[in-house]
């Protein structure tokens, strides 16, 4: 390369010679053999860096031109990395929201379906109450025609006996009603016995309906508060999951920054040791980065 071609030749022209005193003594042949190591102790009195002949007015503006060219490809590279690095978080956190409202509006959608279930159910339990008020007028009803015909059969028993003896009055009147009286009576005893089975029959049919009432209002409640309970178990998860989903953004926010924040240091830090590796300082470039990104070597440096 052009910039370590001209680095080599101004690295190559400099040499360590004595400095001659006000008396006008010979110089010291051995001072070219001596060399100045970084971090010792110099004499300022002793010694001083001069530039060779071979260094003309043509050799420093290249080296000037080196330097600059190898500035600007540093900042260059600095910028067009941190702007890498800028692309590359906002895209994994366009990514991240957009992840995260597609999350939110699947929650809310459920959430949506969940209410509008509840909403049904509430309709279907006001109906199951409207259906048990009205059972039970219906009971109500059963139970007064029930009351009503034992005191229809405590007043046929009444007129049973009053009419047993009217029968027994009329057999004392005489034997030619006799068997008249036998065919009222069992006239008489057949609508009873018929009336009886019909009150029994009637009865069992009360029994029936109620048994199967009582059986289908049970069904109608436990199958009621599953679905209820179902309902309010994903409401619950969906709650849960949204309360999620803003925790992990938080977090992965937090974590972009400080990976951001970490590149960013160890990019500077990284720029700073490179320049001054090629700027040939030893103080500065005892820095090193906190990356294990390897830095360019010079031939003939110290």
């Amino acid at each position: 390369m052009a910039d370590g071609d001209a680095y080599e030749r101004l690295l190559a022209t400099v040499s360590i010679v004595d400095k001659p005193d006000d008396a006008g003594e010979d110089v010291d042949e051995g001072a070219d053999e001596r060399a100045v190591n970084p971090g010792e102790d110099v004499d300022p009195a002793g010694t001083s860096v001069v530039i060779g002949e071979l260094v003309d007015d043509d050799g420093f503006k290249v080296i000037d031109d080196a330097v600059l060219r190898l500035r600007t490809a540093m900042q260059d590279h600095c910028i067009s990395y941190r702007e890498d690095i800028r692309r590359r978080y906002e895209a994994s956190l366009e990514r991240a929201q957009a992840e995260h409202s597609v999350a939110m509006t699947r929650a809310q959608d459920q959430l949506e379906q969940v209410k509008e279930r509840l909403a049904v159910l509430a309709d279907q339990h006001e109906k199951v109450v409207a259906s048990e008020a009205q059972h039970a007028r219906l009971l109500g009803r059963v139970v007064g025609n029930y009351a009503g015909a034992c005191a229809m059969r405590r007043a046929f028993s009444t007129w049973k006996r009053v009419a047993s003896r009217h029968a027994e009055l009329e057999r004392s009147v005489g034997k030619w009603v006799v068997p008249a009286n036998k065919l009222k009576r069992k006239l008489r005893a057949f609508s009873a016995w018929n009336a009886a089975l019909r009150a029994v029959s009637k009865q069992q049919r009360e029994d029936l309906f109620k048994s199967q009432l009582e059986a289908m209002s049970r069904t109608l409640v436990s199958t009621y508060e599953a679905t209820l309970q179902t309902m309010r178990a994903k409401l619950d998860e969906a709650e849960r999951q949204i309360a999620l989903h803003v925790q992990n953004k938080a977090r992965v926010e937090r974590e972009m920054k400080q990976a951001f924040l970490r590149s960013v240091s160890a990019l500077n830090l990284e720029a700073m040791s490179m320049l001054n590796t090629r700027m040939g300082d030893p103080a500065d470039a005892q820095i090193e980065p906190r990356s294990s990104v390897p830095t360019p070597a010079t031939k003939g440096a110290p």
